[in-house]
């Protein structure tokens, strides 16, 4: 949980409970109290100021989690060490004392982890964290990782050619995130935040000083702001939590302090405007249009505790935001919405000091001032007439539900989100909380709170000072945008428009299917393997379903049958494979946002989808939503709501969505590459081709959209269920029989169809020039067609993943011209068996064709040498360590089920047998397939910026 929300409106309980001071006898806490903490967790401090916590925890088994953060960021750099923050903490990767160059990495290769996914670091303005991930079970391992964690708090090695191999790494991360957003997300802060000192993390001088800053700056920042008393070491995971509280102890205790400490910078505060500021910021490379309103306030400074009025009040917060969204989803599946999409947040800003409450919206280019006057007039109903009691009621009934859900799955926590919350508890911004007083302070505090406390807390945030309007647009040349003036005499009229009335919730009925057919029933039952049971229905449908304990109270579904697009012809794949789009209709008459009310205080989805071979459908919910997840399955066959006007005005959003696609590069690179691979076949439709999509919108009927939606689930026999999780099986079976079992169906089976067409290139070349970054993207992709073998197939993989870190050694590591790279080999069977592999990175322009070579010159090296015995180890560690974490997950056994029925394997293969099977994957395998399947590109794509065209 975030704690930031809570401390920005602790001050508001002042005016809360002076408004309600009748009520307040009748609570149970002190709200003024700190919120108590989980007293299962360890919680220590070292002599020289260093602080750990730790926690046991079995989720997942035999895995650590261990956390350096060091309190020290952006912020703590003066002129000469801008950047550097970030670049040291690369350099925690390129060197220690215990661990020189790249033995850091490879000793966790060593182990089965991966570098990025288990080892890993961030910075921000005020931290640095290093992440760790570890087997457990081995305490040699445990050793090696305090270690390692000590090494990054005072024994990093900082030589100079070490620092100076990494300066252009660190610039190649940063060119990465160059582009459209970037360019308008700093716009907008420059313009919010202006003076402000976390400003200089968006300076050019940052690109300068990284490319020219003296070494001694960088070692100065390591020894001033890496010290003990600023650190913390978070622990969570299947350990002995005194081993490693001795370990902590034994490895940080002789740390020392400086003599002299530099004082921590505060943030600054966001400079007060009495006046509504408004940006208007234009990009040739966006393609969507966005307002956002933002209300500015400045709150106490931060607290070192949490306190339970927190809470109360972030409980209130979350009953406020969610009725407006509510509102706001109303309005835009309306007949007539003003904006493609609206909602309301709270969020931090540049400052930890500062939270802004905003709304933000998507909207057409020709309805901004009417989608802005919309904005602020719910903003305004709101404010004059409050919250409506009918859908407080129903906010609380679901806050109610979560909070029941929260109590079923306290105990099966994953580590990672223990971690995430005893983080925050070092950093001041939370606390790891007793799960058991979490339940029952919401438990007591939900059905307390009044309308008039969420009013109050609306006004207080709600305002016309210290705001600021934002517009963000593609810029075109016959784009005209409203200018500033017309946008304030926008505001200014909708606040004082007096039409304006109060909320009227739509009446709805509350029964979510009122009739059903006469029950079906089961006709066999059958046990298979590990846990798994087979049920055929008196439809035809089949069952399957697996009884687990991973996740108390919680239940997944899945269901499929074959077929999907696949079995239309050539003409009506293109012309109505979109056909999916009917669904926002809503279902059993009622449309979306109508069912979220009618299912207030339940917690159950379900969603249907009609992929390329097959239509089906996913879901999930708590235990004893069971019925309702049926119910919902139920209506998804046999209801789908024959609504045109609701299709006609999402076609007009998706329209709008699309306009201006082809601004975007990355739009442009993927089309043109899609176009290639697709060259005469008939069944592809370009969406970004001239205006292809649009046409095809106005020009297909409805009905005939409808119908071939309804076709392909109005035969329920010709379908596979999916259940798993912990429910009660006389239950899930009378269940099955009343909505499954009475579906109706018929005795057709199908089949999916593959798709004749093949089209295997072969040393094709793509240059687009798109773009106004100095960025480059390179993507090599390899394909070969042959017969599928499974084993060689996984040899393929291990290939690539071993690829990936020699291609990471070479161009990252030892030239330092990319940032990340990503290589993946293997093997794809529809509509046709080939092997396939593929190689994406970006980098600068001017290294793009030496790039290319090294790339497959790395390659090439690696098949004629072969990759070690070793390597191949490691990798199959890797596989088998995730492997045995996935065994204890729901979602594993659910995918696991489909997979088998999908593919006509039997139940008997593919568990006990797949670490038999990984062992098969030898060295000698892993290097034929490498030879057997990987040749010379069959594609090598380059995108490049518009300024490079002229000359080449």
């Amino acid at each position: 949980m975030k704690y930031h929300l809570t401390i920005y409106l602790l001050f508001i309980s002042i005016i809360i409970s002076a408004q309600e001071s009748d009520r307040t006898e009748v609570f149970t806490y002190d709200l003024e109290s700190e919120i108590p903490k989980d007293s299962t967790a360890i919680r220590g401090e070292l002599l020289n100021g260093l602080k750990y916590y730790i926690k046991e925890n079995d989720r997942p088994k035999e895995t650590a989690y261990i956390n350096l953060i060091v309190k020290a960021g952006h912020l703590q750099e003066d002129n000469s060490q801008q950047g550097l923050a970030h670049l040291l903490e690369h350099m925690g990767f390129n060197g220690t004392k215990n661990f020189k160059k790249d033995k850091l990495v490879k000793y966790i290769e060593s182990i089965g982890m991966k570098f990025g996914a288990d080892l890993n670091a961030h910075t921000g303005f005020d931290e640095t964290v290093y992440k760790l991930k570890v087997p457990s079970k081995d305490l040699k391992k445990i050793d090696k990782a305090f270690q390692i964690i000590e090494d990054w708090a005072h024994n990093i090695v900082l030589k100079d050619d070490a620092i100076n191999d990494e300066r252009p790494v660190v610039l190649e991360e940063f060119r990465g995130r160059l582009g459209s957003n970037y360019r308008i997300g700093k716009e907008t802060a420059i313009f919010l935040y202006e003076g402000m000192q976390q400003l200089k993390y968006f300076s050019d001088d940052k690109i300068e000083n990284i490319k020219n800053f003296k070494t001694d700056d960088l070692r100065r920042f390591y020894k001033d702001w890496y010290r003990p008393n600023l650190m913390g070491i978070v622990v969570v995971g299947d350990l002995d939590a005194s081993y490693v509280e001795n370990k902590i102890k034994a490895h940080f205790s002789s740390l020392r302090n400086p003599d002299i400490e530099k004082p921590i910078k505060n943030y600054d505060t966001v400079p007060y405007h009495s006046q509504t500021r408004v940006k208007v910021i234009t990009d040739k490379e966006k393609t969507l249009t966005n307002l956002m309103l933002s209300f500015y306030d400045k709150y106490p400074k931060r607290k070192k505790t949490v306190l339970m009025g927190h809470q109360k009040n972030s409980i209130i917060a979350g009953m406020m935001l969610r009725m407006i969204n509510n509102r706001l989803v109303e309005l835009s599946n309306s007949n007539s919405p003003p904006f493609i999409t609206a909602v309301v947040t709270v969020n931090s800003t540049i400052s930890n000091y500062h939270y802004h409450f905003s709304i933000g919206a998507y909207v057409k280019e020709t309805e901004i001032e009417n989608a802005l006057k919309h904005m602020v007039l719910e903003l305004e109903r709101v404010k004059r007439f409050g919250f409506n009691e009918e859908e407080f009621n129903r906010i609380k009934n679901d806050m109610l539900a979560n909070n029941e859900s929260f109590l079923e799955g306290k105990n099966d926590w994953y580590s990672s989100r223990y971690l995430s919350l005893l983080k925050e508890e070092f950093k001041g911004d939370g606390v790891l909380y007793s799960n058991d007083w979490y339940y029952n302070f919401h438990k007591s505090m939900i059905p307390q709170i009044t309308i008039k406390e969420v009013n109050t807390m609306f006004n207080s945030i709600y305002h016309k000072d210290n705001r600021a309007l934002i517009i963000t647009a593609p810029e075109k040349e016959d784009f005209v945008l409203p200018n500033n003036s017309t946008l304030l005499k926008v505001l200014s009229l909708t606040e004082i428009d007096t039409t304006i009335t109060a909320y009227k919730p739509q009446k709805i009925e509350n029964e979510l299917l009122e009739e059903i057919r006469p029950n079906g029933n089961i006709v066999l039952e059958e046990d298979t393997m590990h846990g798994i049971k087979k049920l055929e229905l008196s439809n035809g449908a089949k069952v399957f379903y697996k009884k687990t304990d991973f996740d108390k109270e919680q239940v997944g579904f899945k269901a499929y049958s074959y077929g999907g697009t696949s079995v239309f012809n050539d003409e009506d794949v293109k012309r109505i494979g979109h056909m999916s789009i009917v669904t926002v209709a809503g279902i059993g008459g009622f449309k979306s946002y109508e069912l979220s009310k009618v299912l207030s205080g339940k917690k159950v989805n379900v969603s249907p989808y009609i992929s390329t071979y097959e239509e089906g459908l996913n879901g999930g919910c708590r235990t004893t939503d069971l019925e309702t997840l049926f119910k919902l399955i139920y209506l998804n066959f046999t209801a789908v709501n024959n609504d045109e006007a609701m299709y006609l005005t999402y076609v007009d959003k998706i329209k709008a969505v699309l306009k201006n696609r082809k601004l975007s590069p990355d739009n442009i690179f993927s089309s043109t590459i899609n176009k290639l691979k697709n060259i005469d076949n008939p069944r592809y439709f370009d969406i970004n081709e001239g205006d292809n999509m649009e046409k095809l919108l106005d020009s297909v009927p409805y009905s005939d959209l409808y119908s071939a939606y309804t076709n392909r689930f109005e035969n329920a026999g010709d379908f596979n269920f999916f259940f798993i999780g912990d429910f009660d099986e006389d239950i899930l079976k009378h269940y099955i029989e009343k909505y499954l079992a009475s579906l109706p169906s018929t005795e057709k089976r199908e089949q999916y169809t593959l798709s004749t067409y093949k089209n295997i290139l072969s040393g094709e070349r793509v240059e687009v020039y798109k773009g106004l970054e100095d960025k480059a993207n390179l993507i090599i992709e390899f394909t070969k067609e042959a017969k599928h073998i499974r084993k060689e197939g996984e040899a393929l993989k291990v290939f690539g993943q071993i690829f990936e870190s020699h291609l990471r050694d070479r161009i990252r590591e030892e030239e330092g011209k990319v940032y990340s790279v990503r290589a993946k080999f293997g093997h794809i069977g529809r509509p046709y068996s080939r092997y396939t592999g593929g190689i994406t990175f970006s980098c600068a322009p001017e290294n793009i064709d030496a790039l290319e070579k090294e790339s497959l010159s790395v390659l090439k090296q690696l098949i004629k040498k072969g990759v070690t015995k070793k390597e191949v180890e490691n990798v199959k560690k890797n596989w088998l360590l995730n492997r045995k974490k996935s065994l204890e997950t729901n979602g594993f056994w659910l995918n696991h089920m489909y997979n088998r029925v999908f593919w006509n394997k039997t139940f008997d293969k593919g568990i006990d047998d797949y670490e038999e099977n990984i062992a098969l994957i030898t060295t000698k395998i892993v290097n034929k397939v490498a030879k057997k399947y990987i040749s010379e590109p069959s594609l090598i794509a380059k995108l490049l910026p518009e300024s490079k065209e002229e000359t080449n």
